[in-house]
């Protein structure tokens, strides 16, 4: 009986281990309950359902370590309580570096608007819900990201299109001067060319053109989850579109109407700026973190609430690529206890490991970049700073024998700003946007071919050149998010693309629902309108064809009269020549 029992305990024990876990971070049980129960009907996945309903902001954060841990499939992040530190869970989650990445989903409310989903789409994540009443899209996109083999069809229906639309890649402002913007994206642009970027100032009127041109684009110095940072400068104006034919007098006065207007724009542009100055928020020093305890997670204050960013992470993985996207002034490193057999055995993973090979391999890397040379602070080493110089081959090095500490990197992050803001000047008339604001969302313009649609998913064609996990928008027929996903293996239609639906409301769905079901009987209409304008041209030809003949008639008779009356005249003539 006692070996049963033990090879129950043991089964158990590997179902356990084999279990793939899903997270819920928030406090809404009753959503909660029927997620899980919706997931549950794939039966053949073995799923450990775990919540998390944390409200302390640094309680929250601490899930960040719970979720490196424990390496979950799928993490649902609920942004209608404690949205600040949700939505910094959610953004600190996308970029971290981790060979378990989850299928990250954020969950808003319909009251929270679309500007909630806006924020949640510029913190890097590739799918957003509202919480309602129906959860077979959130379900659908789940098994889609995380567990695609399992994908089946939705059952909604899918209507075939040919239907040529306008598509947005999203965007997020970082900085606004009165010529023009900073903006970092995932969409690569050219440069001297321009492009169609809906922003702030120009669907407010501030500007009147949608249309900016790219001075600079690079992979170097961004501070959120996107792989370029792009300047642009304002067109301010449309081109003055004069009609053939137009006098010379006529078009010399419109041209200096036109050249007035655009001074009349910049000028609003400038008091744009200078009205809102006190919106910029520059943080001096960018401080990069590799810590495995992920320290400043451990019920620490929020990450992003210090005087300066940082950016945390539990190793490098491919360090010159990250340290060229940040470019940190400062590089916080937590040596790691461990000892040479551990090293030995996992040289497969070597570079997951945060001792003093990795630390030479990091400062051989900055030495490979131009004018770059970042202030290195090592924690946890006995090794002491004049020897780590050495080893190093580095002079811009400082060792601790003491753990990374929130304390000490606030102290001599404070320092070094000290030194920086002596070196450096704050460009005039320049705004450094916070993160937070709505005005820092913007969208690049395209087109693309919609082929199929349905309430979940969409087929479409595009000469864009799009990765799986991109985001765009589009308005057809009302506002929907969507993420290029691996098609399901029965697709429903030929397209070079395949992409889930999401950031859809309960009105915007119904919506949606009509416009399928439209479409299914644009046939029978079309045949109907067909019918219509063969009746109306069998209609016309007949009452034509009547019209003619009235008029012939009507000729007839005219000519019978005048006969008549020229008869009638030439007796009259007779009879008074007889007389």
């Amino acid at each position: 009986m006692k070996q049963e029992e033990q090879l129950d305990d043991e089964q158990a024990k590997t179902k356990k281990k084999d279990a793939k876990r899903v997270f819920y971070v928030g406090e809404d049980e009753g959503y909660w309950e029927e997620l899980v129960e919706g997931l549950k009907k794939y039966k053949q996945i073995n799923f450990d359902f775990k919540q998390f309903d944390e409200s302390k902001p640094e309680r929250i954060q601490s899930i960040l370590k719970k979720i490196q841990e424990e390496r979950p499939r799928v993490v649902y992040i609920d942004l209608e309580k404690n949205t600040d530190a949700m939505i910094h869970l959610l953004r600190a989650q996308i970029r971290m570096n981790t060979p378990y990445v989850p299928f990250v989903v954020a969950l808003t409310t319909y009251t929270q608007g679309e500007e909630m989903i806006r924020q949640a789409i510029m913190a890097g994540c590739q799918c957003v819900h509202m919480k309602s009443g129906e959860f077979d899209s959130v379900i659908y996109d789940t098994i889609c990201f995380a567990f695609h083999a399992a994908l089946e069809h939705h059952g909604f229906a899918t209507a075939k299109l040919d239907d040529d639309i306008n598509a947005y890649f999203p965007a997020k402002v970082s900085v606004v001067s009165p010529e023009g913007i900073r903006v970092e994206s995932n969409y690569s642009v050219n440069l001297g060319q321009d492009y169609i970027l809906n922003t702030h100032w120009s669907s407010t009127g501030v500007i009147e053109s949608k249309r900016v041109f790219v001075s600079s684009q690079t992979r170097e110095d961004l501070f959120y989850n996107y792989r370029y940072a792009q300047e642009f400068g304002f067109e301010f104006l449309p081109p003055l579109d004069l009609e053939e034919g137009i006098e010379a007098e006529e078009a010399e006065k419109l041209a200096q109407e036109h050249e007035e207007r655009g001074y009349e724009i910049e000028e609003c542009m400038y008091k744009w700026i200078s009205d809102n100055l006190k919106l910029s928020s520059p943080k001096k020093l960018k401080a990069l973190v590799v810590d495995k305890d992920l320290t400043l997670y451990d019920n620490q204050p929020l990450s992003d609430s210090y005087d300066f960013v940082v950016r945390l992470q539990p190793y490098l993985v491919k360090p010159k690529a990250e340290l060229t996207q940040l470019k940190p002034q400062m590089i916080a490193y937590n040596f790691e206890e461990l000892n040479p057999e551990e090293l030995e055995a996992s040289q497969d993973v070597a570079h997951m490991f945060n001792e003093l090979n990795n630390l030479k391999h990091i400062v051989k890397t900055i030495k490979s970049m131009t004018a770059y040379e970042p202030f290195i602070v090592a924690f946890n080493t006995n090794i002491p700073t004049d020897e780590l110089k050495e080893k190093l081959n580095y002079n811009q090095v400082l060792g601790h024998s003491v753990p990374l500490s929130g304390d000490i990197l606030v102290k001599m992050g404070n320092i070094l700003i000290q030194k920086l803001n002596k070196n450096s000047e704050a460009a005039m008339g320049e705004i450094v946007l916070d993160k937070k604001l709505p005005c820092t969302y913007a969208e690049f313009e395209t087109t693309i071919k919609v082929i199929a649609l349905s309430e979940n998913d969409i087929y479409f064609n595009t000469d864009e050149d799009l990765k799986i996990g991109t985001v765009i928008r589009i308005n057809h027929p009302s506002s929907l998010f969507i993420t290029i996903a691996e098609p399901p293996k029965r697709s429903k239609a030929d397209a070079k693309y395949f992409g889930i639906v999401h950031g859809v409301g309960e009105l915007e769905k119904k919506e949606l629902r009509r416009f399928v079901n439209s479409v299914f009987f644009r046939p029978k209409e079309a045949s109907k309108e067909k019918e219509r304008e063969y009746i109306e041209k069998i209609k016309e030809q007949f009452l034509q064809k009547a019209k003619e003949e009235e008029e012939a008639k009507l000729g007839e008779e005219q000519d019978e009269e005048k006969n008549s009356k020229e008869s009638e005249s030439v007796q009259k003539d007779t009879e008074e020549n007889q007389s």
